[in-house]
């Protein structure tokens, strides 16, 4: 029962009825499950791709084709890196709205959460559970600082460098040496030194998934 209270389906069946059960009692609370259960299967996956420190923001949009409102509690789950502002939302008849969640990027390991809205129950309209899973993509990493360094060939030089730990909890950080090599074309004519840059760009949109309020 305390699971059953946790994913936010009510019932009015206590852990005594389920101790000394009524046959009518139980078959209806599995008849409740049975049409209920199935909504807390994720509907969609939102991906969060970003460089690593980013914050990034997706809205999901909701609908309400009733003619009543809609309300729903808002619970996130999962890896504390995904953030809401509001823990409920109210739905007009006949509107849609943009729910947006956020992801703050903090490691390039992927991290996966599920935002889950249950409704309110304000008045007579029942409306079914939705539940949508959020996963990181974390693409890129950009450098926290450069340090530029010289000295002769085969002479050893010792760099200190100076590292924070931005989490609110003691970690163990693996070193990895990562060589990069700039390759640089050769001289064109005249000493003139001949070369060509490539950039990319990525263009992010609005990713919501459209979902009536009332299934």
């Amino acid at each position: 029962m305390q699971a059953v209270d946790e994913i936010g389906i009510s019932t009015h069946i206590k852990p005594a009825d389920i101790a000394e059960p009524s046959a009518r009692e139980l078959l209806l609370f599995c008849v409740q499950l049975y049409q209920g259960l199935p909504h807390y299967i994720p509907k969609a996956q939102i991906e969060f791709p970003a460089v690593l420190g980013d914050l990034v923001t997706k809205n999901i949009e909701l609908s309400n084709p009733s003619k009543t409102p809609i309300s729903y509690w808002v619970k996130l789950v999962g890896s504390p890196d995904f953030s809401v502002e509001e823990q409920q939302v109210k739905i007009d008849p006949g509107s849609t709205i943009s729910f947006p969640v956020r992801f703050q990027s903090r490691i390039s390991t992927v991290v996966k959460g599920k935002v889950i809205f249950t409704n309110k129950k304000e008045g007579n309209v029942q409306a079914a559970a939705m539940v949508f899973e959020l996963v990181s993509n974390v693409y890129e990493r950009n450098s926290v600082e450069i340090i530029q360094k010289s000295t002769k060939i085969y002479k050893a030089l010792q760099i200190d460098l100076h590292v924070e730990n931005a989490f609110n909890s003691d970690v163990l950080f693996n070193v990895h040496i990562l060589y990069e090599r700039n390759d640089k074309k050769g001289a064109g004519p005249k000493g003139k030194q001949a070369g060509a840059s490539k950039g990319a760009s990525t263009k992010g949109g609005k990713a919501g998934d459209k979902n009536a309020a009332a299934n």
